[in-house]
């Protein structure tokens, strides 16, 4: 079977005429709700669509310095923003309505408002995602681990395998450990996924081992000779307690997918055996 390849969608190659780059900019600013990250990505995409060696001349900054401050990753200043219109050849203004809007315009400009949704729609499924609960990300300055949609949604990188067990810390570059493993069993040393706050801090570092499990686990422990009686300096034990917890969660998920998996089998074949039961001809009495 000939294997599926897959490319990621271009928002910047569909921006084909001056109207579409601020319509879909237009667009884009209605739909942030005060993301600026979204905003000034959606900025990177008009730009790469224009030329991005172009629009940086035009702006006055160096083309890493555009590509830096259009990422999304960051929050560039104002005067930044408005530099990078300008040489997109766009202008901004506000316009009386519930709330003031800052809308972007170019005058005249014609009414295509089903494709500057699409555009809209499809920058948004290009969003930076929580690879476990597929949130939008976003990366707004002073928001992270604040108690609102914004704080639990802020991006955050965890790596697959914790720092500290090759002797490193994460947060704290120069301070050593001691380490518990001399490389990575798993090839996944020093490699990082991103999740929103919540899946994070509230997920992953804080999984939940009722009283049973725990004894359960000991027992499993025990019989593959990892307790300890007193510690030493050989941490070798403590490898297999982390492997073994990592074998426990992997055949674990893969136990309850096939279940689900198994599960989903039976309705569809319970399904078919319904509409088969109901299309055939019956019998009369």
């Amino acid at each position: 079977m000939a294997k599926t390849v897959t490319t990621k969608y271009e928002v910047s190659e569909h921006l084909r005429t001056p109207q579409e780059m601020a319509a879909y900019l237009e667009m884009c600013i209605e739909e942030a709700n005060g993301d600026a990250a979204f905003i000034t990505k959606a900025l990177g995409n008009i730009a790469r669509a224009k030329g991005m060696s172009q629009v940086a001349r035009d702006a006055g900054l160096s083309r890493e310095s555009l590509n830096k401050a259009l990422s999304g990753e960051r929050s560039p200043g104002f005067d930044t923003i408005l530099k990078v219109i300008s040489a997109l050849g766009l202008k901004l203004h506000t316009e009386a309505a519930r709330t003031t809007k800052l809308t972007a315009q170019l005058t005249p400009i014609q009414p295509i408002a089903a494709r500057r949704l699409i555009l809209a729609l499809a920058e948004r499924r290009n969003m930076e995602r929580c690879s476990i609960c597929n949130c939008i990300l976003h990366r707004t300055a002073r928001t992270y681990a604040q108690p609102s949609p914004k704080g639990r949604s802020h991006a955050t990188k965890h790596h697959y395998v914790a720092e500290r067990f090759f002797g490193r810390s994460a947060n704290r570059k120069d301070t050593k450990h001691q380490g518990v493993f001399d490389k990575c069993l798993w090839g996944y040393e020093g490699e990082t996924a991103v999740f929103c706050y919540e899946c994070h801090e509230e997920l992953l570092h804080n999984p939940v081992f009722l009283p049973e499990e725990i004894t359960l686990f000991a027992e499993i422990t025990k019989r593959r000779g990892l307790s300890e009686e007193s510690k030493s300096k050989d941490r070798s034990r403590l490898a297999g307690r982390i492997e073994l917890l990592h074998e426990v969660i992997s055949k674990g998920l893969k136990a309850v997918a096939k279940m689900k998996a198994t599960a989903n089998s039976g309705l569809e074949n319970n399904s078919r055996k319904r509409c088969a039961h109901s299309s055939a001809p019956q019998r009369r009495r």
